[in-house]
């Protein structure tokens, strides 16, 4: 493989897909010696980029973010691309238009996610398959999965660094004082959201505010972008201790010095607070839907927490293409519960490095369904000891079996009632996977077999990610040894 010297990033689209995007550009810069990297981005995503030490040019986009300059045509779009004579491209946003602008433009190596319907008479030959259903993996790993093979193998995400400027840092400073904040010691809360997710309610944020002033001695900071004012002057208004409210008053590079700066970021998985991962600052994540779930969107090596429970929600869950106004999962998020785990990460030493902590996300957001094909032998002994386990562990867990013979014993034995359905059953099968959002569908004392496989399949259809089957007959010794042996059986699963 000739290495590149030009090299064009192509990520146009929100703020959090830009940020979690950073460790493949620098893993790039630094594994092709003296390249130029580029990206194509959006004008608001542009600040995060401008003074990176990895990223050489910015191309800011004109199809997803409307300029006030005249329409320009694909056309111009080629001519423009070509000018800048890329030798390689690395198509992250997989969009028809820019997968046929940069082929048309000429761009010898073109790569891209071949397992997409369309793209691939636009790519070359060294493309990776993406599979977004695998959540062993986060957005940071499945981006890097994308160029394993034109590289020929693996290698590892750079660091995920944004890098604040002492201008903004200044400003910032005397802003946050001129409105009242006293030292450094405070908190922001970013109560707006990305795409699929679900706003907590104000009124919750604002007693989470009150509490964190009256009994920790920390200031708040509300954020949020200039369209977003209405929601934290909503927060504030609920507030019985006046926060210092910032919308709609910080460029990106401002809002960076803010979160810099804090002790600790409350929201959703949106990307200002995966901003603050990339400045490691510890995270709490207020996260209630089915839909989004932190195996690909969690904050990224920060020590962090989440939010969320969906035990309670009868429906099925797809907010991004179907807004739900539905409380079930708003509701199961308490202020109590919110300020305990922000009083515990408040506690943590400052700047204390965290991990990629997959079991966590796994005890928030996995759901486990055990599966009994029969009761006798040593099945009935599996089923009680991974439900033990699991539950000790805080995993929610349920049971479920196609004999109705062998569910009564399984009832009987475990004190909890069994989902029994004949396999062919289908679309009984399909809503109970869906709304219980089940994770893993773990047979035991048998096979899964192909009406199994099917319902997964079928499943699908209403859900984001179905169920991975998986058969552990052996005694795993623990809640979270058995958590990492079903992370290693979702790798490739699709």
């Amino acid at each position: 493989m000739s290495e590149p010297t030009k090299l064009l990033i192509v990520r146009p689209d929100a703020l959090g897909d830009m940020v979690f995007t950073l460790p493949l550009i620098s893993a790039l810069k630094h594994y092709f010696n003296g390249v130029e990297v580029w990206v194509l981005a959006s004008p608001y995503t542009r600040g995060i980029l401008d003074g990176h030490p990895d990223v050489d040019g910015v191309i800011e986009d004109w199809k997803n973010f409307k300029r006030k300059s005249p329409e320009k045509s694909r056309k111009d779009y080629v001519a423009a691309i070509k000018s800048f004579k890329f030798d390689a491209v690395v198509l992250v946003y997989m969009d028809l238009f820019y997968a046929r602008v940069m082929s048309d433009a000429g761009i010898p190596v073109r790569i891209g996610d071949a397992g997409r319907s369309g793209f691939g008479r636009y790519l070359t030959r060294q493309c990776g398959k993406v599979n977004f259903r695998d959540l062993s993996k986060h957005e940071v790993e499945l981006n890097m999965q994308l160029v394993k093979p034109w590289l020929g193998g693996e290698i590892p995400p750079g660091k995920l660094r944004v890098y604040v400027t002492d201008v903004a840092r200044d400003s910032v400073r005397d802003t946050l004082k001129e409105r009242g904040l006293k030292g450094d010691n405070y908190v922001v809360i970013h109560p707006s959201i990305g795409a699929g997710n679900r706003e907590w309610y104000p009124e919750r944020y604002a007693a989470l505010n009150d509490k964190l002033q009256a009994e920790l001695g920390v200031q708040v900071v509300l954020t949020g972008g200039p369209n977003e004012a209405n929601k934290t002057a909503a927060i504030s208004a609920k507030c019985k201790r006046r926060p210092i409210d910032m919308a709609g008053k910080s460029s990106i590079g401002e809002l960076m010095a803010i979160l810099e700066s804090s002790k600790l970021v409350i929201g959703a998985q949106t990307g200002p607070v995966h901003l603050a991962s990339a400045l490691g600052v510890p995270v709490l994540s207020v996260s209630p839907t089915k839909f989004i779930k932190s195996f690909r969107w969690g904050p990224w090596k920060v020590p962090h927490l989440v939010l969320t429970d969906t035990s309670t929600c009868p429906l099925f869950c797809n907010t991004y293409k179907t807004p739900c106004s539905a409380p079930f999962c708003v509701d199961a998020i308490g202020v109590s519960a919110a300020f305990d785990a922000a009083r515990k990460l408040l506690e943590l030493p400052e700047r204390c490095p965290g991990v990629l902590d997959k079991v966590h996300w796994f005890q928030k957001s996995g759901v486990v369904l055990l599966h009994v094909q029969r009761w006798h032998d040593d099945a009935g002994s599996q089923a009680m000891h991974f439900r033990r386990i699991l539950k000790s562990v805080g995993v929610r867990v349920l049971v479920s079996s196609y004999s109705a013979s062998v569910a009564r014993d399984a009832s009987r034995h475990l004190g909890t009632s069994v989902f029994c359905a004949r396999p062919w059953q289908f679309r009984r099968w399909v809503r109970f996977l869906a709304v219980n959002d089940v994770t893993i569908w773990h047979f035991i004392g048998g096979p899964a077999g192909r009406f199994s496989g099917a319902l997964r399949q079928l499943s699908a259809l209403k859900m984001y990610v179905p169920p991975v089957i998986v058969q552990i007959s052996g005694m795993v010794a623990d809640g979270v040894g058995l958590i990492k042996e079903y992370l290693v059986e979702c790798q490739g699963a699709r």
